[in-house]
């Protein structure tokens, strides 16, 4: 964002025409440079592209794999601060004095003000999506509908939609507390930025229109888009659903969560067998594989991270997890996750039925569905571990009480849906829970740090660079 007010102020004197200009041309880069879809191999650079005004210009700014999806080396998306300040992170005290610089210092030592004075590319980047999905909807609204372009009208304004709302929920998972429905109209969330006008007053929501703008923005999308889509770089109405199971579950509105995974699910459940992978290969699963709904990357902070140890001593040697996740930097130097969606070295960050699975789980034994809860989790389980001569090795959680159930189920969230920057969150709100909350603590180099449950330091700062631009942002 802080990327987005300097240009705006370098052009201030220009036209609102001519800042679109530019600021398309420099969204347009990604997609030049990083499209991976066939429709746009044959785009030429002519000077009708400097402006986007039709819908294929507007099709293709959706479609920049950069901006909207993190594809590249430098351009992820997803905040990677969501993983650096987690418990299932561990950097030994040699790394963190010789390779760590003081902004990731700050972060994974939780201090008040992890990046004084600095940009912040976990708040710039969503930004910038944001803006760029600002552009196509206002773009629309001078392209009439009609009914010779209908679908492709509704396919863009619904991935614009869905795009903006998952930025903002992004944003949300780093910069906004907890919601709690009992204070949620009190705390601040975020700005919403809803128009490219430069002259928009930039003021903080609260914490319930930052959902409220989330949920509306899902469900309108969901009417627009196709349920499934040729490339799992572009939103479907199934990964709204998905998008919004995990929004309710932030909530801890069960029942809307279970209904959206159950949506979902109901069209594609599909599973991977981990029996079917190498364990000796860095990056076991395919990109796009049969359990992507929507495919993201997240920002890459350092390589010098390793997963921690009592983190990674919980997963059972038969369980596939272990094998497929992680691996040895040297005997001496922990494991580091490999097992990322994305088949490569960029992290996915995405929507996938495994996530699906674990939210129906939980949302089930929320409200006591004991038996479905079960069922949904031993699918899952069920497939991450080993197969010998023929039969598994996992042995199915039987019947237990709600509260047991839950803590298993969570357990395994943790588990699986490692290095998604979803741990951040569900931290957060299990925090909301007394009989669940959990204090983090990290020694580092002989100091003992920690953060308590519910800490004002689990919503980060704004940078200040943005603050300084304005100074007005809190009324």
């Amino acid at each position: 964002m802080v990327i987005w007010f300097k240009l705006y102020t370098i052009i201030a004197m220009q036209s609102l025409r001519k800042i679109r200009i530019r600021i398309a041309i420099l969204l347009m880069l990604p997609l030049l440079l990083c499209c991976s879809k066939t429709d746009f191999l044959d785009v030429k650079p002519n000077e009708s592209m400097a402006e986007p005004r039709t819908l294929d210009h507007y099709q293709a700014l959706m479609d920049s794999d950069g901006a909207m999806n993190g594809a590249g080396t430098s351009l992820q998306l997803y905040p990677g601060m969501l993983e650096l300040g987690t418990d299932n992170v561990w950097i030994p005290d040699t790394r963190y004095i010789n390779n760590i610089d003081e902004q990731l210092r700050g972060i994974y030592t939780w201090q008040e003000t992890p990046y004084a004075g600095l940009e912040i590319r976990d708040w710039n980047r969503p930004y910038l999506a944001v803006l760029n999905c600002n552009l196509v909807l206002e773009g629309l609204n001078g392209l009439p509908r009609d009914a010779s372009n209908g679908d492709q009208w509704d396919g863009i304004k619904g991935a614009a939609l869905f795009h903006r709302a998952h930025a903002f929920s992004m944003l949300s998972s780093l910069f906004v507390p907890a919601y709690d429905q009992a204070t949620a109209d009190l705390l601040k969330g975020i700005p919403l930025r809803m128009s490219a006008d430069v002259n928009e007053k930039l003021t903080l929501s609260t914490v319930k229109q930052t959902y409220n703008r989330i949920l509306e923005d899902l469900k309108e999308a969901a009417n627009l888009l196709p349920m499934e889509t040729q490339y799992k770089t572009r939103p479907s109405k199934r990964a709204c659903w998905a998008l919004l199971s995990r929004i309710y579950l932030w909530m801890s509105d069960y029942e809307q969560s279970n209904y959206y995974a159950d949506l979902s699910l109901n069209v594609n459940d599909d599973l991977l067998d981990y029996n079917m992978y190498s364990t000796t290969t860095n990056y076991p699963f395919p990109r796009f594989n049969a359990e992507v709904i929507f495919n993201c990357n997240m920002i890459f902070l350092t390589s010098h991270y390793r997963m921690d140890t009592t983190f990674y001593r919980s997963y059972d040697n038969n369980d596939l997890r272990k094998a497929l996740f992680y691996k040895s930097q040297n005997p001496t130097d922990g494991y580091r996750f490999y097992g990322n969606y994305d088949g490569t070295t960029y992290f996915f960050a995405g929507l996938a039925n495994d996530e699906l699975y674990l939210n129906r789980a939980e949302s089930y034994a929320r409200m006591g569905m004991i038996e479905q809860a079960l069922a949904d989790l031993n699918t899952l389980i069920g497939k991450r571990w080993r197969v010998i001569s023929g039969v598994s090795t996992f042995v199915p959680y039987g019947e237990m009480d709600r509260d047991a159930l839950i803590d298993v189920i969570l357990e395994e969230r943790r588990k699986q849906l490692v290095w998604r920057g979803l741990r951040w969150p569900d931290l957060k709100r299990i925090n909301l829970e007394s009989d669940r909350a959990t204090t983090l603590r990290r020694m580092v180099n002989g100091e003992l740090f920690e953060i308590q449950p519910n800490d004002l330091r689990y919503v980060y700062p704004i940078p200040d660079p943005v603050l300084n631009l304005n100074p007005n942002i809190y009324p």
